[in-house]
């Protein structure tokens, strides 16, 4: 009687059923082989991608990026320049016109800037914040444009600053800040730009982001002289 293994075939027949199938095993297409390799490599690059692409998804912009993107939206909600835009170079410490469409966006209006006298230490390096005064579609803004973010504060829904205004005992206000961080916007820019028209003398005090407090000091003389043929623009009469 022939020995029988676990599957219950014969041994004689199991061995000749094997030698059976080993010719056409060896003796199958290269062709399948080799598509079967291509398959396998494309398969492995297409997850590749797939997994770089969903990374990429993930990621958000850098903060270098971001805030040379962005277009430029309204007066109240936009950052204080273009984003898009690099601001030129300035040594003027009077108050001029001179980046008008860089402040304003290329829309309709005026716009003045006045660089601080002295030089302020952020975590970025040393800077001279700007103050700008705007007025577009009869609605004026006052900001002061730092170049660089201020102290986050959590829970709050500004920034703390403090405003001295020639004489006057410095006083603590809560700015909006910009959106791309680096300005910060007075809470009524309106009354702002009245109490500069005949003022003297600005000191701006605030945090730079992962550094001690500073002084800006502005010597804003003058720009009421200038506002007069903007008037229209700010919503005042002249």
């Amino acid at each position: 009687m022939a020995a029988a293994c676990a599957c219950g075939a014969p041994l004689g027949e199991s061995t000749s059923a094997a030698r059976a199938d080993q010719p056409a095993a060896a003796n199958r297409p290269r062709t399948h082989l080799l598509r079967d390799a291509l398959l396998i490599v494309v398969a492995t690059v297409c997850a590749a991608v797939l997994t770089f692409v969903f990374l990429a998804s993930r990621a958000g912009p850098s903060s270098a990026l971001a805030a040379a993107t962005a277009a430029v939206t309204s007066p109240r909600t936009s950052s204080a320049p273009p984003r898009a835009a690099v601001l030129p170079a300035t040594a003027n410490e009077t108050w001029n016109a001179e980046n008008r469409a860089f402040w304003l966006g290329y829309r309709r209006g005026a716009a003045f800037q006045l660089l601080a006298e002295n030089t302020v230490h952020t975590f970025f390096g040393p800077t001279q914040p700007i103050l700008v005064v705007r007025c577009v579609g009869r609605t004026a803004d006052a900001f002061v444009y730092m170049k660089s973010p201020s102290r986050i504060e959590p829970g709050s829904d500004g920034k703390t600053v403090t405003v001295g205004i020639d004489d006057e005992p410095a006083r603590t206000e809560q700015w909006t800040d910009s959106d791309d961080r680096v300005a910060l916007f007075a809470p009524d820019g309106d009354a702002f730009a009245r109490r500069l028209l005949h003022a003297q003398t600005l000191r701006f005090g605030y945090t730079p982001a992962n550094a001690s407090d500073v002084v800006a000091q502005f010597h804003v003389a003058g720009l009421g002289k200038l506002l007069e043929p903007a008037a229209r623009d700010c919503g005042w009469k002249k």
